[in-house]
């Protein structure tokens, strides 16, 4: 748009902790008909946790600030998602990032867009990456949970979607729980955001929960992610755990 080299420099002019900025987009078909606005999250925290599982600016609207990015280089190793990887380099020198919440950039959709032609090689690359952050969080994990922090990534994609919901809710919740209490000690992101933002995914397993015991509800209470429910289905849970009830959902 017009506006967009404006609004992005004041924003890094008047924000000196910010590395590089994005902003909303629009898509436009090949035939040229305008999508409804694509919003990106604006929190720094926020989005620091999404990018633990996916990337979540559209390249095409991000700005750098020079100081960031200067001795940082697109790598050849990383073909498809290269903006992925340097972001997250930048990232780990102290850097903030953020998306500007106002439509600054329009995005055709052709066919031939990279994350439609080669998406198996975008899905590998993603893996990798998903490999080097848990590493830093000194994560040790299995084949198992490798793959669900992978789809935790791709569940807007409805076959991955459907193989998210196979975990069961112990399983996730130990997953989940793995990462929460590897980020206390290593203080890579913001725990509390992390907390909240992990949670829609626990509570989408907990959710589909049909039998109680006590050793379903003393699991459960050591769960970093337990707090975040609210009084009435605590004492539900509680009820149901200790009577052993079977039903469809809390």
């Amino acid at each position: 748009t017009p506006d967009r080299i404006q609004l992005q420099v004041d924003f890094l002019i008047n924000n000196k902790k910010y590395g590089f900025v994005g902003s909303d987009v629009k898509n436009i078909t090949a035939d040229g008909i305008v999508g409804p606005a694509i919003g990106f999250p604006s929190d720094n925290d926020y989005i620091r946790c999404i990018l633990l599982f996916k990337n979540t600016f559209c390249a095409s609207a991000v700005m750098f600030r020079r100081e960031a990015i200067i001795d940082e280089k697109f790598d050849p190793d990383f073909p498809v998602a290269e903006d992925y990887d340097v972001y997250l380099r930048i990232l780990e020198k102290g850097w903030m990032c953020t998306n500007i919440n106002t439509v600054l950039t329009y995005y055709r959709i052709h066919g031939q867009n990279i994350t439609l032609t080669k998406k198996q090689l975008l899905d590998q690359k993603d893996m990798q990456l998903l490999k080097r952050q848990l590493e830093s969080l000194h994560l040790k994990y299995t084949e198992k949970e490798l793959h669900y922090y992978f789809l935790l990534g791709k569940i807007d994609i409805s076959e991955f979607y459907a193989e998210y919901l196979t975990y069961g809710f112990l399983d996730v919740n130990k997953m989940l729980s793995k990462l929460i209490f590897a980020n206390l000690i290593a203080k890579k992101l913001n725990n509390t955001t992390l907390v909240n933002f992990l949670f829609k995914y626990w509570n989408d397993s907990f959710s589909q929960l049909t039998h109680y015991e006590i050793g379903l509800y003393n699991a459960v209470k050591k769960s970093p992610f337990y707090r975040e429910l609210d009084l009435l289905r605590k004492i539900k849970f509680w009820v149901k755990c200790h009577i052993n009830f079977s039903n469809k959902k809390i």
